[in-house]
């Protein structure tokens, strides 16, 4: 059997957050699990006057990486989590979010985890997952809990297992009325599928002598996506918490040794009953709670069937928001920009003469920006490829300019959701790209809005259509690159990479260098093609610009403490004003 090894963590008090009942309680209940399962254990938890930092986690994870012995790692936590953009999050520890290092960045981990020598890793994460909107949560920069590594012959494969998908809590609930313990709803899931003798989850190990048998992380997969929303419902029906589960491995790599079947017993089917009342949500102190139903009280749960309609309608709706419509593009525009959902407050491009075009078929209710280049004058540098949108509502992004693609920016609630960047009709590539523009924009329109979900799978789209006869689509591609690097695809990734190179009409995307400047053999940074813009475009690329990175700039750090969660990269009016410094040329003297 493989050796195996647990790191399970419980943070109940993270500095200024609303204290938590079950996090230390979970941990422990996971590492009497872990160690039942012959796993090697280090529990870290906040109990009594004990703090969980940063430095003990990585000192657990370092020596476990350094034995070499080891073919699995389980890493385990409860506590509060925050988000920064779907698919970057972190996990606060005991002294965040005041000390904005004290919390564990769960992207870099996750990559550094695949260079770590160990097989087979999985992150549990029993956390909320909910944006920080204001400082300072949405100042949390946090760090990797593993060795950072050179990228090895054979990376690792990682299963990531989360409590809730991006933006919605995981819920507190207590383990029943007569007892002041508490535990969160997901462990509760989780280790009662593991722990049920004769699991009809479990299969056999293949080549196991005698025959093992084993849950994996693709069979867990389905049950509890299935039955957490159920008992999230049986605590309140209001309640709508919907776990998130990335599975890379395959028996015979597994999660957990299955429990052999009691004597005379047939397996059982999934099925449990909970009797809980719901005590509160996660979140910053003074947020408030909702309070559960009274003991006795009935309700009905609403049919998977028509939860399936209403997400599929929901879906649906997003996806024809985002979809982009060729005909409503301005004919006389080569480059420029389109924004819709909102009005514009300042548009900033040096270099560039900006104009608003006019002419047939434009949507009255979007923003029409032309940029033309001037004409040079012999020596002089080629314009900025980088603009400034800045909204009414005081937020605002930068953006790539990109010759011959007019930019669909699509704005909700003053944060970005989109950015699709279209061929301009007066464009030499716009013939090739019409013919199957239809098919194009759809499939941009269901990976924008699986990506804002963090659902978004790039072996189940059409990367086929990066070697479209019109060249490289940079919406596309961008969504290709991200699912890609998220599931520890590299190969690929640098296959976008080089396909977006070959395009001698576009410059070098800042996130695809990012994504690629820590497996190629010359640092992007040494590259004699312009990258733009001076930011990552979708705000994930945040969690990977580190310190470390030869992409990164003090402009970075001086922006990062003014995001907002959102899944492209947007500002908050203070990180606005410190980009447009940035971006504006010195005044001459």
């Amino acid at each position: 059997m493989a050796k195996r090894a647990a790191i399970c963590i419980g943070v109940n008090r993270a500095e200024g957050m609303t204290p938590l009942m079950a996090a230390t309680k979970g941990a422990r209940d996971f590492a009497d699990w872990a160690t039942a399962q012959g796993c090697d254990v280090t529990l870290l938890v906040d109990e009594g006057s004990d703090e969980v930092e940063s430095v003990r986690i990585f000192k657990a994870v370092r020596a476990v990486v350094e034995a070499g012995i080891y073919e699995q790692l389980l890493l385990y936590f409860s506590g509060h989590g925050v988000l920064l953009a779907p698919g970057a999050e972190y996990w606060l520890l005991s002294g965040a979010p005041q000390n904005p290092n004290e919390a564990v960045n769960l992207l870099r981990s996750v990559e550094d985890a695949r260079n770590a020598g160990i097989p087979h890793v999985i992150f549990i994460s029993d956390a909320c997952r909910s944006a920080g909107l204001s400082a300072p949560l949405n100042g949390v920069v946090g760090g990797s809990i593993f060795p950072n590594r050179a990228m090895g012959p054979q990376s690792g494969e990682v299963d990531v297992f989360f409590a809730t998908r991006p933006g919605d809590p995981a819920w507190e609930v207590p383990e029943a009325e007569a007892t002041p313990r508490y535990r969160g709803l997901f462990t509760d899931c989780l280790l009662k599928a593991l722990q049920v003798p004769g699991s009809a989850l479990a299969e056999n190990l293949p080549g196991s002598a005698p025959v093992q048998s084993i849950i994996t992380s693709r069979s867990l997969k389905p049950y509890l996506e299935k039955q957490v929303p159920l008992d999230a419902a049986a605590v309140n029906i209001q309640l709508n918490q919907q776990p998130q589960v990335r599975v890379e491995t395959a028996s015979p790599k597994f999660f957990a040794v299955a429990l052999p079947p009691l004597s005379g017993t047939a397996s059982p089917a999934y099925r449990h009953e909970f009797k809980y009342i719901f005590r509160a949500s996660r979140g910053m102190k003074g947020q408030g709670s909702f309070s559960g139903p009274a003991a006795g009280s009935s309700f009905h749960l609403q049919s998977a069937d028509v939860a399936d309609e209403v997400a599929a309608v929901k879906f649906a709706r997003e996806v024809a928001r985002l979809r982009g419509h060729p005909d409503r593009l301005p004919p006389e525009t080569e480059t420029g920009f389109m924004l819709v959902g909102i009005a514009s407050e300042i548009i900033v491009a040096p270099g560039w003469e900006i104009d608003r075009p006019t002419g047939r078929n434009q949507d009255p209710e979007a923003e029409y920006f032309r940029f033309r280049r001037p004409a040079r004058v012999v020596g002089e540098e080629l314009p900025s490829a980088t603009a400034l949108l800045q909204f009414r509502s005081g937020t605002g992004t930068l953006l790539a300019i990109l010759p011959g693609f007019i930019g669909v920016v699509t704005v909700a609630e003053s944060r970005v959701l989109n950015v699709n960047y279209m061929p301009a009709p007066s464009a030499a590539r716009y013939r090739a790209y019409e013919a199957g523009a239809s098919e194009r924009e759809e499939l941009k329109a269901r990976a924008a809005v699986r990506s804002r979900h963090g659902e978004f799978d790039p072996t189940t789209s059409l990367p086929a259509l990066l070697e479209a006869r019109d060249g490289f689509d940079p919406t596309l591609g961008l969504y290709l690159a991200y699912g890609y690097a998220q599931r520890g695809k590299q190969q690929e990734v640098l296959t976008v990479r080089h396909r977006l190179a070959h395009d001698q009409s576009l410059p070098l995307l800042f996130d695809i260098e990012l994504l690629t400047s820590r497996y190629q053999a010359a640092p992007a940074a040494a590259e004699a093609a312009p990258i733009v813009p001076q930011t990552p475009l979708l705000a994930q690329g945040w969690a990977l610009l580190t310190p470390d990175n030869p992409l990164y700039q003090p402009l970075h750090g001086r922006l990062r403490p003014h995001l907002l969660p959102a899944l492209w990269t947007t500002y908050t009016a203070e990180g606005v004003a410190i980009a447009l410094a940035a971006l504006s040329p010195p005044e001459n003297p």
